[in-house]
């Protein structure tokens, strides 16, 4: 018999007042194994981390939720005068600006790396910053009348895009061959050139059109590789310039170096996104509570869904890491996903947790259903269900209640989360402090 229990995953907070709406479900009695777990993790965790204030919540809240377009636009969202106007609901975090440290590393890695290997990234939500035109390297061929060309990349690679559904999606604002922080120097303000914000598209598959030859040519030669630059890893999309004039006989092969054209791709962050980092039950007294079992960004949206005729809350997840070995799924039974799945390994494999390889894996983003949207209710993170999976076929969705011990505890996204098998309180020595009292800072 498989057996599942859920207590009350449904919690709001608003201003000035709290409800909890909280119920439990099972095949069987209260001497289920589900209850049995919940009931051992709660003598655990106060015996770790001593009595819990009666007003915790852990970090959850009421948040503003946004309308954003509907969910099956997918395209360049060009309004770059509302990404990050606080007035409008894209509701979007500045990235970083591209330094010119970066561009010396990134630009020097991909000259001493021939055919580099591609890290699968699969981003739906996320920015494009422009990185480097190699302006320097040029290729020469022979015309149809002998005389030698000489062909430069950074003038020719023109028409970025992305490919959405079999289809070139085109990225705008990157024609010119200004990096992003060059253009905010020159105009005092965030640069419409050398960046786009994507929404609801794909970062599987990049490619250029040659302004030089066939441009009419989608050309996909590229990789994705994870580099460090002073201790931060980023994600950037590399080209191999090829060109070929149908009006003549010159034409230029590939060399295997991708550094033609580089770009960064950055997740997107938004001011009401929030970092959920959980425990699947199995810590007890005298493990660690380490709170890696799954670790996941995620932010609450409104949206018109055109297909199905209905306003819809949804919520955006960019999955960060995954330290448990049993298997989470994030979502409802209507909409839902395993977050091992997600990243490409087994249950058995514990992603971006261990020290020193905390950025193995790229973050996976995925968009999932909440609720048909009746306007009788204030929703926020902590309505996204997590569901873990025990042997024999029992299940326990995590709840986290007001003053009982969090299973999700909720963090802003800049949180650090621990490496494997380190207490959280080892990590951060203000936590215990915190369990007694919500006010303390303590990360």
């Amino acid at each position: 018999m498989n057996k599942i229990i859920n207590f009350g995953a449904m919690l709001t907070i608003a201003a000035g007042a709290v409800t909890f709406n909280s119920s439990c479900s099972s095949n069987d009695d209260l001497g289920n194994v589900e209850t049995i777990k919940q009931q051992e993790f709660k003598k655990a965790f106060t015996a770790e981390f001593g009595n819990i204030a009666s007003d915790h919540s852990w970090g959850f809240g009421a948040v503003e939720i946004p309308t954003l377009g509907q969910a099956t636009t997918k395209a360049a969202a060009t309004n770059s005068n509302q990404w990050f106007d606080p007035n409008q609901n894209y509701k979007l975090v500045q990235p970083e600006f591209i330094t010119d440290r970066e561009i010396e590393v990134v630009s020097q890695w991909f000259k001493d790396h021939k055919n580099p290997v591609s890290t699968p990234v699969n981003l739906t939500d996320f920015f494009v910053l422009q990185v480097y035109n190699e302006n320097e390297q040029t290729y020469t061929g022979t015309d149809n009348n002998g005389a030698t060309q000489t062909v430069t990349p950074a003038g020719h690679m023109d028409w970025i895009c992305v490919e959405e559904n079999g289809n070139a999606e085109h990225i705008n604002n990157l024609n010119s061959n200004t990096p992003a922080f060059k253009a905010e120097n020159n105009t005092g303000s965030f640069p419409t050139t050398g960046i786009q914000y994507m929404q609801n598209s794909s970062t599987a598959k990049w490619g250029f059109k040659d302004s030089y030859g066939d441009e009419n040519t989608v050309k996909w030669d590229f990789v994705i590789c994870a580099i460090e630059v002073d201790g931060k890893v980023g994600y950037y999309v590399g080209y191999d310039y090829s060109t070929r004039k149908s009006s003549s006989s010159l034409e230029i092969a590939k060399d295997g170096y991708y550094n033609d054209r580089i770009l960064k791709v950055v997740p997107a962050v938004h001011t009401t996104q929030k970092r959920i980092i959980a425990e699947d039950l199995g810590a007890s007294n005298g493990s660690d509570f380490d709170y890696n079992d799954v670790v996941f960004d995620a932010f609450v949206y409104s949206t018109w869904n055109g297909v199905t005729g209905r306003n819809e809350i949804r919520a955006a997840i960019t999955i960060l890491a995954a330290g448990g070995t049993l298997p989470i799924y994030i979502g409802s039974k209507d909409d839902k996903f395993e977050v091992h799945e997600a990243f490409g390994v087994s249950t058995s494999t514990m992603v971006n947790t261990i020290a020193g390889k905390k950025n193995e894996y790229a973050p996976v983003q995925k968009d999932i259903f909440i609720a048909v949207n009746n306007n009788d209710k204030e929703y926020n993170v902590n309505d996204i269900q997590v569901e873990v999976q025990y042997g024999g076929g029992d299940s326990a969705i995590l709840y986290t209640l007001k003053g009982e011990a969090p299973q999700k505890i909720c963090v802003e996204p800049t949180f650090d989360w621990c490496d494997e098998y380190q207490n959280i309180s080892t990590k951060y020595s203000l936590f215990k402090d915190y369990v007694g009292n919500p006010s303390v800072k303590w990360y």
